[in-house]
């Protein structure tokens, strides 16, 4: 059980923190999205490339430290989780969302030190925001299905 929970939280940390080099920069991923308008929509005016490589890298930000904060919440949970009538602990959350801000500093961090790249506070701020996304869709989902335990007949 441990290798299923821990190991998945630290090798998506270690696969953030690989992302922040330069294959990941907008250099290199922009060339996907020029391909896609090419390819699918020739027609498509130049300026709509920006606006939609811009939007799937912040996407991408989101979504990726949103999963990342849920594994580190099971992680964290299958630590500690003795016994069954806990579906959800406060402590799990904080940890979950610790983890996935530490990992957003240290990445934004270390793209200061790519030339192809630049940290931003505004990055970590939206990553911030997706791992407090999962851990608030992760309450709503575990709360909901105690309820649902409860209210069914024995």
């Amino acid at each position: 059980m441990a290798l299923r929970t821990w190991v998945p939280a630290i090798a998506w940390t270690l696969a953030t923190i690989a992302a922040s080099g330069d294959l990941f920069s907008a250099r290199h991923t922009g060339g996907f999205v020029i391909w896609f308008f090419r390819t699918f929509f020739p027609s498509a005016p130049y300026e709509w490339y920006d606006a939609v490589h811009t939007f799937l890298r912040k996407l991408g930000h989101f979504t990726n430290y949103a999963i990342l904060s849920w594994l580190w919440f099971r992680a964290a949970r299958y630590w500690e989780l003795r016994e069954r009538s806990h579906l959800w602990q406060l402590r799990w959350a904080l940890w979950g969302l610790a983890f996935a801000v530490a990992t957003a500093l240290a990445d934004e961090g270390l793209q200061h030190l790519v030339p192809s790249r630049t940290g931003s506070w505004r990055d970590v701020m939206l990553d911030a925001s997706g791992a407090l996304f999962a851990q608030l869709l992760v309450f709503r989902i575990l709360v909901a299905r105690q309820r649902s335990a409860r209210s069914q007949p024995s």
